[in-house]
Parts: C-alpha cells; structure tokens; sequence
C-alpha cells in the first residue's frame, strides 16, 4: 500500500511531531507499506531536520518552500498526479488539508492529525470536521481522548475517529531511585505560547532555592532561550540549560534522571512526558484537560498540581523525600507506557487504520489537476498557514492604484516640461 505523508521542516525542528516523523515512517515501511514524504519547508531544504533525516533512512521525499496555498497545493497535487498514494496522511499541514478535496474526489481517503488543544487545531475541527462536506477528511487521528471526543462532537457523517498517541520507543534499561540528589529535567520547546518556559524556570528556581539536593537540567531551544539563560546565572550550581539534543542522548539523560516537569497551559500527549515515563522517570505535571489526564494519573504514574507555586514545590519535596513513593510511581510509570503509548503498539494502530480505510476505496486511483483549485474558506484558527494568492479584485485594485501613481507622476512631470519651455 502507497501512503505519502505530508509534513512541516525546517533548521531547527524541536517538538512532538518532527520526533513523530522520523520514527513512524520507518515503523510503517517495517509492516509493508510504501511510504513517501512531501515536505512544506521554511530555509533551504537540505538544512532541514526531516529532510536530512528522512533522505539517511533512504526514504522518497521531496520539499517545497512554503509559499501560497494556491502554490502549496498545486505542488502537492503535481508531486502526486503521476503515482497517486492509496492514501494522504496530511497530518497537520494546512496544505495536505486543503488539497484533500481533490484526493478523495479520485477516491483516495486522507487522514489528518490533531496534535494539541489549541486555536490552531479547534480551526482544522472547524473547518475539515464539521465544514463544508467537500472539505472534510476521511478520518482524523487525535493524540488524546479528550481531542477524539471534540471531533466527535463536531463530527458530520461517517468520518473515521481513533485516538492514537505519537508513541514512544521503550529502552531496556530503567532510572534508578534518587540516592543523595533528585535530578529533575524539563524537555521542550522554549516558548511562552503553551509551554509558559518563563514561569517552568521561575518554578524550577524556586524548587532548587527551597528543596536541597535537588539538581534541573533544562532540555531544548527556542526564542526564549537568552531570557532563560539569563534567569539561570545566579542558581548554576544547581539549575543549568543542556540545549538541544539527539533522541539517543535525550534518552541516556533521562535514564540518569528522577523526574520530568512539564507546567504548560495545553497539551497533545507530550511526547517527552511519554519518553520519560518509559525511562522509569516519573512526571510532574500541570493538570490541564489534553493529554496530560490519560497519560499521568495522579498518585499512580505521575503526580498532578493545580498550580506552578506551592504544589508544585511540595509534589517535588514528596518524590524527594519519600523513596518508596518514588520507586512505586516509576515502576507504574513505565508499565503504562509499555502497555499503551510504545512507538511498536502505536505503529499497530496505524497499520489497522490504513487497511480499514482504503479497504472500499479504488484500487488504482486516478487523480486529476484541476484547471482551477477551489480552496475551502479561509479560517483564522490557522490562518498564518494559509496566505492566499490576491483575488481578481484585489490585482485589479492593485493595478488601478499603481497606474494611477504612475500616471500622476507623468503628468506632473509633464506640467514641469510645459511651464518652464521658452516661449518662442
């Protein structure tokens, strides 16, 4: 079976799904299918995680410049007219959505990914779920259950709903119990918008200022990379940033650690929470209504607070201090994991999906480029992902103006000619 999946790329490329890409893909070519890659890059292409990735794992891909969703689409569309796939997953990438309409038109199906509780996604729900009936999906593929229940509360007609984490690969080692010091990690994205890095750092201060033998290492990048390393100067004997770095090293990291905080407004399932977990590492996290309730629940594979201050300090201060409840919650920790959210497990549940789906659709399908594409209205959940071409009336406008620019500025030029030539 043909499946091409369409992904973002870029230099930097930190989060749950470019961990996603470079891990599923191969799952799936493991358990017989042809999968190819069609990138949406910001920079040069060859620079890009994924496509370096994707190109080391001998993979067929292909990458456009992100540009206008007409030009997004039309590549896209031209990239599979010749050898269509039996499906797309489009994943999160606004222009694999849009250019649904013409795949399922040919009859192959097209599956998009809810990854997170956020504007950006509730406008794909809105949009591709419960819109228009050319624009909606085949299927979607939600990272929690409380994603999979919006859908379905929005759902119009037979649309597939499964609930399918990002996965995680389960190593054979485990973390040791905390002897003389707690080591804490904090791993993601240095951003304000969801993860709230600046208010995790004040709380991770306050942890090492107010709990001894307690050492934070911070794991990853971002744009508020300078103001966190500013903010850590005067506490570097006990909190240090590690920056970015590989999954193979993320994962020996975190076999030497105790704990994961992660205190961010909304969630998917995080992907390092479940990474940490499979160590044996054991999550403290902010309770919020995605993700983070089916993966920690409280007192048995992680601990829950309602706030960054106090309970934070005082669920840290208890895995400190009493090495049994540790040991316990780990141990539970990691069981979970193994038995719901392995990379192999979630890779299953891909397969069975992409049987199911293309199982009454066209065997060899076609796909036509349209003369012209009709795009579904636009949205401003993701708009900053979907800049459109100017319409008719607007070149129009365009035009008119800058003629009319021109055309003053030649008359005014030619008024000057006039009054100042000699009178014969």
């Amino acid at each position: 079976m043909r499946v091409t999946i369409c992904a973002y790329d870029n230099s930097v490329g930190i989060g749950g799904p470019y961990v996603w890409m470079q891990r599923m893909p191969l799952e799936l070519r493991q358990r017989g299918f042809d999968v190819r890659v069609r990138l949406f890059h910001w920079g040069r292409p060859e620079e890009g995680v994924l496509f370096r990735a994707l190109q080391r794992q001998d993979f067929a891909v292909a990458s456009q410049p992100f540009g206008s969703s007409e030009a997004n689409v039309r590549w896209l569309l031209e990239e599979l007219v010749d050898d269509p796939p039996d499906v797309l997953i489009a994943d999160n990438v606004i222009p694999g959505l849009l250019a649904g309409r013409y795949l399922r038109q040919s009859g192959i199906p097209t599956i998009g990914i809810l990854r997170s509780d956020d504007s950006f996604y509730h406008g794909i729900i809105d949009r591709f779920v419960a819109g228009d009936q050319p624009d909606q999906l085949s299927a979607v593929v939600s990272v929690s259950q409380f994603l999979t229940d919006t859908v379905r509360e929005n759902r119009i007609g037979a649309l597939i709903t499964e609930t399918i984490p990002s996965g995680t690969p389960i190593p054979d080692q485990v973390a040791t119990s905390p002897q003389d010091v707690l080591r804490l990690v904090y791993v993601g994205r240095l951003v304000q918008e969801q993860k709230r890095i600046i208010e995790t750092v004040d709380a991770l201060i306050r942890v090492v200022t107010e709990i001894e033998d307690v050492h934070v290492t911070i794991f990853g990048d971002g744009p508020e990379r300078s103001r966190v390393e500013e903010l850590i100067v005067p506490y570097a004997a006990k909190l240090s940033l590690a920056g970015s770095v590989s999954s193979e090293e993320l994962q020996t990291q975190l076999l030497q650690s105790h704990a994961i905080a992660l205190l961010s407004d909304y969630e998917g399932t995080p992907t390092a929470v479940m990474e940490a977990m499979a160590c044996g590492v054991v999550p403290v996290c902010l309770r919020i209504r995605s993700g983070i309730p089916d993966l920690v629940r409280d007192g048995k594979t992680g601990i829950l607070v309602d706030d960054r201050g106090l309970a934070f300090v005082a669920a840290v201060r208890k895995l400190k201090s009493d090495k049994a409840f540790w040991k316990t919650l780990s141990a539970s920790a990691r069981q979970h994991v193994e038995q719901h959210y392995s990379i192999s497990s979630c890779a299953d549940r891909w397969a069975d999906l992409l049987r199911r789906i293309t199982v009454n659709h066209n065997q060899q399908p076609q796909l036509f480029l349209p003369h012209r594409l009709k795009l579904a209205p636009l949205h401003v959940g993701y708009a900053h992902q979907d800049v459109r071409e100017p319409g008719i009336v607007s070149r129009t406008h365009t035009c008119l103006r800058h003629g009319y620019h021109r055309l003053r500025k030649y008359l005014g030029h030619a008024r000057r000619v006039i009054f100042r030539a000699p009178i014969a």
